[in-house]
């Protein structure tokens, strides 16, 4: 750390106000007891007390290294008393020469001055304890905004740990699902297959760009969530029927990469049907000033009991939304007879104006 009071007008500007006015304090206590004129007893106290002055700026190197150093409050505070009570001698052994040198017309005054040094070295001592606790508040100052800036960026790398391990416990069965669904339409359809052999190399490295990202758009997870329908198609064939309602005032607005993908697979999982017609998966997304909804709503049967809020991928998201935006009311589930429904709720990405 730099000299405070040099880099900190903060200090500098205060610091040197209260010395200007010990300084006429000093000359003045010269002038009423030792009969001194003005001009000798200005001139003595700006010698002394900027010698004072030049050792206490000095002494910051030392006490700071101490400070640093200290294996406890105790020591020091031990260690800064003493080199408090050694100060004063140095002080005196440059100041009072210094004097006599700059005012020789003043040697009938000197026994009176050389009478003060009991009282010159009380209030140096005094003088070097206040600036000793100045110093320790600074010091501690930086510690605790240095110790604060530490916490923050653990939390942040904290944050971004927990955020990728949320990412990769996007189900992996989906993967081994596709691959087995297309190995047993080779044979079968084989044109169906390459096509779906493109959509997942497709998919994948979508994932993979993804991985460095926080942060894509609706546009973006649509375009990636249709690719992930396609394949899961081919193991339900038309068992159900995707409809997406999205404005487009909401199409590029910031969502949180691959947070779409854990609802269409809860979706996809539990989508029911009755008996010679079709499920339907619907989507919806609307902007509401600079939040954005967003609906995802999958037929269920009646009878089948889904734990809502229980499984992984809603966890997950949970708390993604809660890493990201500090909130906990951002999901919403619901469950009507034949109807599960999603709600989301996404502010404006940190740092993000809309």
């Amino acid at each position: 750390m730099d000299h405070p009071f040099f880099d900190n007008r903060r200090f500098f500007i205060p610091y040197f106000v209260v010395w200007a006015l010990l300084l006429i304090a000093h000359s003045y206590l010269l002038t009423v007891l030792g009969g001194w004129a003005w001009k000798p007893a200005l001139t003595a106290g700006v010698v002394m007390d900027g010698v004072f002055i030049t050792l206490s700026l000095l002494s910051w190197y030392p006490l700071q290294g101490m400070y640093t150093s200290s294996s406890g409050r105790a020591t020091l505070i031990i260690n800064w008393l003493v080199f408090s009570v050694l100060m004063q001698p140095v002080w005196i052994t440059l100041a009072y020469p210094l004097t006599r040198v700059v005012l020789p017309a003043m040697k009938g005054s000197m026994p009176f001055f050389s009478s003060m040094m009991l009282l010159h070295i009380v209030a140096g001592f005094i003088l070097t304890v206040i600036t000793l606790m100045v110093y320790y508040l600074i010091l501690s100052e930086e510690a605790l905004k240095e110790k604060t800036l530490r916490e923050a960026e653990m939390k942040a790398l904290i944050t971004e740990t927990e955020l990728q391990s949320l990412k990769n416990q996007l189900n992996p069965h989906f993967l081994f699902n596709a691959l087995n669904n297309i190995g047993s339409l080779i044979l079968q359809k084989p044109d169906h297959a390459r096509e779906m052999l493109v959509k997942l190399s497709g998919y994948l490295r979508n994932v993979l760009d993804y991985e460095k990202r926080e942060f894509s758009t609706v546009r973006e997870e649509m375009a990636q969530i249709r690719l992930y329908l396609d394949l899961e198609k081919i193991r339900f064939e038309d068992q159900w029927n995707l409809q997406v309602e999205a404005g487009k005032d909401c199409e590029d607005y910031p969502i949180p990469v691959m947070i779409l993908q854990p609802l269409f697979e809860n979706a996809v999982r539990h989508v029911g049907y009755k008996e010679g017609g079709k499920g339907f998966i619907r989507f919806s997304c609307e902007k509401h000033h600079e939040v954005v909804e967003i609906s995802l709503v999958n037929s269920v049967d009646p009878a089948v009991r889904i734990p809502e809020g229980k499984g992984i991928g809603l966890k997950n998201i949970r708390k993604r939304l809660f890493l990201i935006y500090r909130r906990e009311d951002l999901l919403q589930i619901s469950r009507k007879e034949d109807i599960f429904e999603v709600h989301l709720t996404i502010p404006p990405a940190p740092g993000a104006v809309q």
